[in-house]
């Protein structure tokens, strides 16, 4: 077992995690997106200008996974996005992703990373390689990103991390894109149903991420 770590606040840190894994593994059996971050209680931009929720609970989790994902293809591997029930009350703000104007809430820039990522999922699974496969899971009763939001900070995540594991493994049958609460697929947010706001969100990402 190795462990190599990345700070998903430094774009260029998920670029270099994603190189050494490209060069120490030809084949990858899964990645489960889980590092992400309660919305920031105010207005905060990282070193590559984007606000920091966003950053790093949709756009580095997107990097390192178009990265790997001719790896996850070789192998026929999964990618298990971990998301949330709120990304059902997210939305995405082209003209203003940073919450610059307006009303800034934690809550608010929270939901619309997880509905971002759980756009990305459907999307990676319609177009990405062959041999992959990709879904999101809310795996637990609560946020496990958000203690605050549990009526005990400190309860064990001895649940949410058995619903992943499940998810991950190749003899569990998923439907490719599809999201899921605990091991149940159920409907997501209309937006990621909607191949037109999904192939926006995609070419958006894809080229903010290219000048990055």
């Amino acid at each position: 077992m190795r462990l190599v770590t990345a700070d998903f606040h430094r774009l260029d840190e998920v670029d270099a995690l994603a190189a050494r894994l490209r060069t120490e593994l030809c084949a990858l059996d899964a990645l489960v997106n889980a590092a992400a971050m309660a919305g920031a209680p105010g207005r905060t931009r990282t070193e590559d200008g984007f606000e920091l929720t966003f950053q790093v609970n949709y756009l580095a989790p997107q990097r390192l996974t178009m990265a790997l994902a001719d790896a996850l293809a070789a192998a026929r591997g999964r990618v298990v996005n971990v998301t949330s029930k709120m990304h059902a009350g997210g939305n995405i703000d082209y003209s203003d992703l940073d919450r610059k104007r307006g009303h800034y809430t934690p809550t608010a820039v929270y939901a619309q990373s997880k509905l971002a990522l759980t756009m990305f999922t459907r999307s990676l699974a319609e177009t990405g390689p062959g041999g992959l496969t990709a879904l999101s899971v809310h795996p637990g009763e609560f946020e496990i990103d958000m203690p605050q939001l549990r009526s005990c900070a400190d309860e064990p995540l001895d649940e949410p991390a058995a619903v992943i594991a499940t998810l991950c493994a190749p003899q569990t049958a998923v439907v490719d894109g599809g999201y899921y609460i605990g091991t149940d697929l159920t409907d997501p947010a209309g937006l990621v149903r909607n191949s037109r706001a999904r192939a926006r969100l995609a070419s958006w990402s894809n080229e903010l991420l290219v000048s990055a």
